[in-house]
């Protein structure tokens, strides 16, 4: 979907929200543009993109389908980004969050199913993606304390939070009559979702440590010992490369299978990599340049800005 358009539909939106909806509306698209699928930037999920590249990869020649379902999931992202930001940051009035948030997942199935119909087997796992989703942010809340545990398991379960994403892919499977392709769609989306996820809280490490938010990483590299302790185990201990190299092997399993689906995603999987990369080497480059003295010690997990938004 063109940008242009996008910003068109969202512009008619707002116009329908009452003022204060309106100003709540406003606030959240300030902080971040959705749905951008920045491959540069951590968590550039392909919001946009999936109901093409499933169109293209089935077939489906349908281009107002795929720009409704397209739309739709920009209204999906805006209504977790909306949750999110007042859950994870305190941002936003609680009422009008609420309400704002309502009317943002009311026009997201709207469009969807203007698209896909009453398809059983769609809507059967449209519930089922939200109430994991929902399940998701509670669980995420209640095990980032510092007294919780926190599993494997438990943090592959979190990451539910993000797999709304899928949906428009899976909405097109449905309208293609390709359902016997939509659980490897859903493997697909989980390995991009993990490896940004990772990225992701490799940037945030420092922040999410000293606002108590224990995440799986940091715990993995010691950040309850502190932040000297998740340093050493960042930098000395080799946690920085390892979890690249996770989020890395994500990818390429992303890559496999939209191989095996035939989904043209090859150019944003080698952006996502190379944009890792980068990021990895710049926060070395960073490193060098402390021990030799040229430059103050950067915040862990630096050096950018991360757009927080969970599709």
């Amino acid at each position: 979907m063109p940008h242009d358009a996008l910003q068109t539909a969202l512009d008619a939106f707002a116009e329908t929200l009452d003022p204060e909806l309106a100003q709540a509306f406003a606030a959240l698209r300030a902080r971040r543009e959705a749905g951008s699928g920045d491959p540069h930037s951590p968590l550039g999920h392909p919001v946009l993109q999936l109901a093409g590249w499933t169109a293209q990869a089935t077939g489906l020649d349908e281009p107002e389908t795929v720009d409704a379902l397209s739309l739709g999931a920009a209204f999906g992202y805006l209504h977790v980004s909306v949750q999110d930001a007042l859950i994870d940051d305190g941002l936003g009035e609680p009422a009008a969050t609420m309400l704002l948030s309502d009317r943002l997942r009311a026009r997201h199935e709207a469009l969807v199913r203007g698209a896909v119909g009453a398809d059983p087997r769609y809507w059967t796992e449209h519930e089922g993606v939200w109430a994991r989703y929902g399940a998701a942010m509670l669980l995420e809340r209640r095990l980032h304390a510092a007294d919780q545990t926190l599993t494997a398991v438990e943090h592959s379960q979190i990451l539910d939070r993000s797999m709304p994403l899928v949906l428009p892919g899976l909405a097109v499977l449905a309208r293609a009559g390709r359902w016997d392709q939509s659980a490897l769609l859903a493997d697909f989306v989980r390995q991009v979702v993990t490896a940004g996820q990772l990225w992701d809280d490799l940037v945030d490490l420092e922040v999410d440590r000293a606002a108590g938010r224990h995440t799986w990483l940091v715990r993995r590299l010691g950040g309850l010992g502190g932040r000297e302790a998740l340093v050493r185990g960042l930098m000395v201990e080799g946690g920085l490369d390892t979890a690249v190299d996770e989020a890395l092997a994500h990818l390429d399993q992303a890559s496999a299978i939209a191989e095996t689906l035939g989904l043209p995603a090859d150019a944003f999987l080698a952006a996502r990599r190379a944009g890792l990369l980068s990021w990895q080497q710049g926060l070395w480059a960073s490193l060098l340049q402390i021990l030799g003295g040229r430059t103050p010690a950067p915040e862990v997990g630096c050096p950018q800005e991360v757009d927080h938004g969970r599709p």
